[in-house]
Formats: structure tokens, C-alpha cells, sequence
């Protein structure tokens, strides 16, 4: 009987080790060094979450109930993705090699990845806080620019005063964007008269 076969009727804790440590290897085989350790750890996470359930024997809810622990213990949601396909590609290895009669992660769904821009986008209070704590006029009036109009970093640093139309107690700016997309952005009251009373020079954002 094959090192590999034992994993899936172990006798002995020292046998279990081995057939444990010998299934990685064999599905490791070929990668990285970077990716074995990565990939190793990523199971041995799992197999501590199980405790004295052996990974042979471990179900469904097993998986399901570790990816709700890595939840709980503070994991990003794209984090328990890469844990969850990681031991998914284990688990499909070991039905392959016809290890385990079945593979008890085809069932379950990775968790959808979070989009990179919605976890940068910042709460009203973390943008007045990021206002407030700017000493410099010209910078606050900035990022006043970029969240309240929407307009861009690269945006802000060519707006010209000609650029914008005084309405009275309000303002358009007039931008073209990428792909030359043309598009008005109106500028709040108290904003406005804050630019305006900063104007020094024909570039806005020098003041």
C-alpha cells in the first residue's frame, strides 16, 4: 500500500503525519518553492481548524463552518477565496488519485471576490477627517474639488478659472475626460465662494 493511499484509512498518528505530508508533496510536486509553502500552510490551516477530525473524514460543513472561522477571525473576503480554491485543488488532487472517494469541496462555492475600488471607498467621516486634518487652503480646497464635484486628481491639477462658469452662488466646471468624454460638474455654494475668494492666479489650483 502506497504512502499516499494511507491517507484515506490511517492507523497510527505518526502514519497519519506521513500520508498527510506525503499527499502535499505529491500534489506540490513541480511548483515553486514559494507556492509550497504558501500551499502547505493554506492546509495545514485547515487541518489545525479540524482538530481530531482527520482531513480524510472531514465533510462539507467542515469546509463551510472553516470558511465562516476565517471570516470570524478577521480574513478578507478575497483572502478566504484564495484559502477556499487552495484546498478545493487539494481536495480534487486527492479524488483524482482516487485517494477519497469523493471530494467534499465540489460543492462548495468560493465566496465572491471583493472589487479593489469598493474597498478603497472612504466614509463621510473619513473624508471630512482627511479635510480637517489638512492645514494647507490650497490642499483642502483640493480634495473639497475631488470628493464633493467628483472630479479627478489629474483633473484637478489643469482646471483653469475658464474652465468654470459662475451661476451666482454656484459654479460648472466643464471637463473633458478620458476618451475626450465631456461631462459638467457643479460646484457646491460654500465651495464656491471659498475658490473664489482664494483667487490669485488663472490656474485654479494654484490660488
Amino acid at each position: 500500500m502506497s504512502t499516499i493511499t494511507v491517507l484515506s484509512n490511517p492507523s497510527t498518528t505518526s502514519t497519519k503525519e506521513d500520508a498527510i505530508t506525503n499527499a502535499i508533496n505529491q500534489w506540490l510536486y513541480g511548483k515553486s518553492n514559494h507556492s509550497k509553502r504558501n500551499y502547505t500552510r493554506v492546509i495545514r490551516s485547515y487541518i489545525s481548524y479540524l482538530g481530531d477530525t482527520h482531513i480524510a473524514n472531514s465533510t462539507a460543513p467542515h469546509f463551510r463552518d472553516y470558511q465562516e472561522y476565517l471570516y470570524q477571525s478577521g480574513k478578507t473576503i478575497n483572502t478566504i477565496n484564495t484559502y477556499t480554491n487552495i484546498i478545493k485543488s487539494f481536495f480534487t488532487f486527492l479524488r483524482d488519485e482516487s485517494v477519497l472517494p469523493t471530494n467534499i469541496t465540489h460543492r462548495v462555492k468560493s465566496p465572491k471576490p471583493v472589487s479593489a475600488l469598493r474597498e478603497r471607498i472612504l466614509t463621510r467621516a473619513e473624508v471630512d477627517a482627511m479635510i480637517t486634518l489638512e492645514t494647507n487652503i490650497r490642499n483642502q480646497l483640493i480634495l473639497k474639488l475631488l470628493f464633493f464635484c467628483g472630479l479627478r486628481v489629474g483633473e484637478s491639477t489643469i482646471l483653469l478659472w475658464g474652465d468654470i462658469k459662475d451661476n451666482g452662488s454656484t459654479a460648472y466646471v466643464h471637463i473633458t475626460g478620458k476618451g475626450n468624454k465631456q461631462r459638467t460638474l457643479i460646484i457646491p455654494p460654500l465651495l464656491w465662494a471659498s475658490l473664489k475668494s482664494h483667487k490669485t492666479t488663472n490656474w485654479c489650483c494654484v490660488m
